[in-house]
């Protein structure tokens, strides 16, 4: 059985992925139907991505807070630790999509979200 996705999930994963304009081959092939399996991974990991945004909006209210009784506490370190995991659920995302990803929100160094289709070992 196949799923197409709805025309609002369609333009999240456009936004999720980083894209500020209508792209038509990447909206051509999200609009294409997916199997159940895929179809339900997506929504996972969205919905998994959308759970890490709202952690790092909480680590950026509460990052004044450097000890809580006995235990210290690093901002850092924890907002790192989350970036990473939202970079790497929006690649698995995107991987499973076969689009790229257009701008990281969780790694906005230029150099990282340059599309390339090569590899420099220079």
């Amino acid at each position: 059985m196949s799923v197409s996705l709805s025309q609002s999930q369609i333009e999240n994963i456009e936004r999720i992925a980083g894209y500020q304009t209508v792209d038509l081959v990447v909206r051509d092939k999200l609009s294409s139907p997916y199997s159940q399996a895929i179809y339900d991974q997506v929504i996972k990991l969205i919905d998994q991505l959308e759970q890490i945004d709202l952690l790092l909006d909480e680590a950026l209210d509460t990052s004044f807070v450097r000890e809580s009784g006995r235990s210290k506490l690093s901002y850092g370190a924890h907002v790192r630790h989350l970036k990473s995991e939202g970079t790497r659920l929006l690649m698995e995302l995107t991987h499973i999509l076969d689009i790229s990803i257009r701008y990281n929100k969780y790694n906005p160094s230029p150099s990282v979200n340059r599309v390339s289709p090569t590899v420099s070992y220079w």
